[in-house]
Order: structure tokens, then C-alpha cells, then sequence
């Protein structure tokens, strides 16, 4: 296998449900490592995503801010995390940090129609648990923190048994998380919590389908078959933010690659991203960017 790859885009590539569109290993082996600096990414963010795979992120240097629909954490170097499947997330920071990923399949762990799978890896998909962050310097988390560190040393070793040493390696990281929390872990009693995220999905890929028509509060909250205070709230757990200001944060993002890779008019990229005025896409524009449409296509067409 590869040493450990460096992203160094500057957007996490996702789909419409922001779904994270990386490969995390392949069918056969289905296990990814990544290595993260946040100043690579643009406003050193790597934005709002999630994924089925399990994730374990280690905090190599800076410090980092995590946030989960509203749960806000701050983590120094040294520091990990375990991010359940599903959970939507993001990592950010204004100043200098790397963060190293560990991200595979649940089967990866065992065959998902065997004992071990249904005794220490569905009771972590039933939970009502995103996320669980380990302190280096806490003495129960930190046998765990040293694991994950190690396995990120051994990634750089040369050796032509690496995937069963990584195999081993991740059996026994995932023992020692099971007998930190595994044991704690009741099914999730907020059965509505998943059916939010489900529905803010759905909304999710209605905006992306559809950004370039005219689009209100009701038809986002309708395409998932919810009331509008409904959709509200899930916007507002999952992602902090409401459906229509994500809305038009999308169209800005596509309007700004619009700039970039196409000569069309500020006018006309304006009418294809779904602002009926020309003069509020250029405020919102400047708002966002820092700059007008115009000196923004410059100063890329630069670089």
C-alpha cells in the first residue's frame, strides 16, 4: 500500500446530499488513511460532509475545531475522535493544523452477518452517538489516542504484509473502543434523530437538483414531506444554518466556479445560479468573497 496521501484540495469533493465523494479504500480492502492540512483548504475548512465509513481523526498538530449538527469541540494536537457513520461533520481552524484520518467500512471490522458484527459494531450504528472525543491527556482515553497514532507510524512502514497489519491493528483499536464505550452504548432513544437526517438529506439533494429555479421555504420543506418549521429545524440541527441561506451560499459556490471556468456575463452566471437580480448577486457575491464577480474572475484567471 501507499504511504499515507496528503489532500491537498481545497474543497472536500461531495455530492448533493453532501456526501463525501473520496475513495476510503476499494471493495476488497475498504479502508483509507488520510493526512489533512487545514491551510490547504480554502478559509482552512473542510466543510460540512458525511459518510457511511467509520472515521477515527488524530489531531497531529494546531488545534482544530470540530463541530456535529450543534455540538461545537475544540481539539489540541494529540487529540482523537471517533465519528460514528452517517454523522455529518467539519473540521476548521485559522490557524495551522494537520489532522490524520482513519476511515473504513463497518465490515470492514467483521462480515456483517456475523456474531462479532451484531455484538461490537451494531450497537455503535444503533447508538444515539455521532461522535466520541478522546484527551491525550486523560488517563482512561489516552491507551487509545496512542493506538491511533501508532497506526498512522505504521502506515509508513515499508512491509509486505501491510494490510494484515493494518487489519490487526484496526481489530484491536476497535477493542479498545468498545471497552471504553461499546459497553455504555443503549440504542438511540430519539428515533427522530435519523429521520432528521434522512430528511435533510432529501432537502439537500432538492436544492442541488433545483438551485437554478426559483425555490422557496415550502417547496425545500416539501420535497422531503415536512412542514416548514420542520425543515427549519432540521437545517438548523444538522448544519446551523437555514435552508434558504444555504441555498443561496450554494448558488455563490457554483456562481464563483462559474467565474472561474466559463466567459459568461456576471448577468447571465447570475440568471444561471437562480438570482432573479444581477445587483443582489454582485452585494451577496462581494459579501461572500471579498471582492466582485468581475476582479474575482481576474484574480483566479492569475493564478
Amino acid at each position: 500500500m501507499k504511504a499515507v496521501p496528503e489532500l491537498t484540495t481545497y474543497e472536500l469533493p461531495i455530492d448533493e446530499s453532501l456526501r463525501s465523494t473520496l475513495p476510503y479504500g476499494t471493495d476488497g480492502f475498504p479502508f483509507a488513511c488520510y493526512r489533512d492540512k487545514l491551510q490547504d483548504y480554502r478559509e482552512q475548512l473542510i466543510g460540512w460532509h458525511w459518510h457511511r465509513e467509520f472515521e477515527f481523526t488524530y489531531i497531529s498538530s494546531g488545534t482544530v475545531e470540530f463541530r456535529a449538527g450543534t455540538v461545537h469541540s475544540s481539539l489540541s494536537a494529540g487529540d482523537c475522535l471517533f465519528i460514528n457513520s452517517n454523522t455529518i461533520h467539519s473540521f476548521s481552524n485559522q490557524e495551522q493544523a494537520e489532522l490524520m484520518h482513519l476511515i473504513f467500512s463497518p465490515e470492514f471490522i467483521a462480515p456483517k452477518d456475523s456474531l462479532i458484527f451484531q455484538k461490537y459494531v451494531q450497537p455503535f450504528l444503533s447508538a444515539d452517538c455521532d461522535f466520541i472525543t478522546l484527551n491525550q491527556a486523560c488517563a482512561p482515553d489516552e491507551p487509545i489516542c496512542q493506538r491511533i497514532a501508532q497506526i498512522f507510524l505504521e502506515m509508513q512502514k515499508p512491509d509486505a504484509a501491510k494490510e494484515l497489519d493494518i487489519s490487526i491493528q484496526l481489530q484491536l483499536l476497535w477493542k479498545d473502543l468498545w471497552v471504553y464505550a461499546g459497553t455504555t452504548l443503549h440504542p438511540s432513544e430519539k428515533p427522530g434523530k435519523k429521520a432528521a437526517q434522512s430528511r435533510l438529506r432529501s432537502m439537500l439533494d432538492y436544492i442541488q437538483a433545483h438551485y437554478a429555479e426559483r425555490l422557496s421555504l415550502e417547496d425545500i420543506a416539501h420535497s422531503a414531506n415536512i412542514s416548514k418549521s420542520e425543515a427549519l429545524r432540521c437545517f438548523k440541527t444538522g448544519l446551523q444554518i437555514t435552508p434558504v441561506n444555504y441555498l443561496n451560499d450554494y448558488r455563490l459556490n457554483r456562481a464563483a466556479g462559474l467565474m472561474m471556468s466559463t466567459s459568461k456575463t456576471v448577468e447571465t452566471v447570475a440568471l444561471d445560479v437562480g438570482f432573479q437580480s444581477d445587483g443582489y448577486f454582485c452585494y451577496a457575491f462581494r459579501k461572500k468573497f471579498g471582492c466582485s464577480p468581475s476582479v474575482y474572475r481576474k484574480q483566479n484567471m492569475l493564478r
